[in-house]
């Protein structure tokens, strides 16, 4: 029988490889995971490196020469087939079509646009919620309408309030929301 592994060997066989395989990655800051893969969020210069297991080393998205400067993400999230960015230092939250690499903003409307968001998480309901640090709030993320997954997102009209300035936001399975 086989001893099962521990969250530090998991870690460990996680991170050994990466470390090889990773070496020109400048600034990594935030993983995600989606569908069996991984994906590592580099920071600078901006880019989201794609490790599937054994293809090694990993595939790099790059964002279409019409799509918005990817700015400086600070945070990712997993979501069907895309991952959200967070960056703080552009004032905006970028989609990304993990199956493309296709990168568009989400239009901050009907709230007053974005200032410094930084923390993503998955709620329960399939909402995201969004720490925007420079507003002192969350606000709510879903898309635009319950078909197949392709509409784009949409913020909600009534924003979370925070009594001070929310870096980073966690949902529980119970769709309790914490902010720090």
């Amino acid at each position: 029988m086989r001893a099962p592994l521990t969250p530090a060997l998991r870690l460990a066989l996680l991170v050994t490889p990466l470390a090889a395989s990773m070496a020109s990655a400048q600034q990594p800051v935030d993983v995600a995971c989606a569908s069996g893969v991984l994906f590592v969020l580099d920071a600078s210069p901006p880019r989201i490196w794609r490790v599937d297991g054994a293809a090694m080393p990993p595939v790099e998205l790059r964002h279409g020469e019409e799509s918005p400067d990817l700015g400086h993400p600070t945070r990712m999230l997993a979501v069907g087939d895309q991952l959200l960015l967070a960056d703080p230092h552009a004032d905006h939250v970028l989609a990304v079509d993990i199956g493309t690499g296709a990168v568009r903003p989400i239009d901050a409307a009907p709230v007053e646009r974005l200032r410094q968001p930084s923390g993503l998480a998955l709620h329960p309901d399939g909402r995201v919620v969004v720490a925007d640090t420079g507003n002192h709030r969350l606000l709510t993320l879903a898309r635009a309408d319950d078909g197949d997954g392709s509409a784009p997102w949409r913020f909600a009209d009534a924003p979370l309030f925070t009594e001070r300035w929310p870096f980073d936001v966690a949902c529980g399975a119970d769709g309790a929301v914490y902010a720090i």
